[in-house]
């Protein structure tokens, strides 16, 4: 379960994520976060690109990479506000076989994830409306 601070009934700020054992070549990192369970369909709550590849870990609220609009059209995270019940929020963090994406919206950054990945790794939270 997210705790209530990384979310708009808190503070809103992204969790801290950690990861080790990167495939061999990969030379930046790509993260999602995103909700399967939003009536609407797939919801992006954040989306980072051009994490440096020697990054192991992004704190709590910290900015590492650059930020690409979410669902919510920010460019920043944004955290769970789920309409009813709970909902799945899938952390995604890819490893890329090259220093830097250029997309600019959440599309080209999966086709260019898609066309760069070295290896994914993901960790699920929870959150439920109060």
């Amino acid at each position: 379960m997210l705790d209530k601070k990384f979310t708009p009934f808190g503070k809103d700020i992204n969790p801290s994520l950690k990861w080790s054992n990167p495939p061999e070549g990969t030379k930046s990192y790509a993260l999602i976060c995103e909700d399967p369970d939003c009536p609407s369909g797939l919801f992006t709550h954040w989306a980072v690109k051009n994490i440096p590849g020697n990054i192991s870990k992004i704190e709590s609220g910290e900015k590492i990479g650059e930020e690409i609009r979410n669902s919510w059209g920010l460019k920043r995270y944004r955290g769970p506000r789920p309409p009813s019940d709970t909902h799945r929020y899938y952390f995604k963090l890819y490893a890329l076989s090259i220093e830097s994406l250029n997309a600019r919206n959440i599309k080209e950054l999966r086709y260019q994830i898609k066309r760069n990945k070295l290896g994914m790794a993901y960790i699920m939270g929870t959150f439920k409306k109060y």
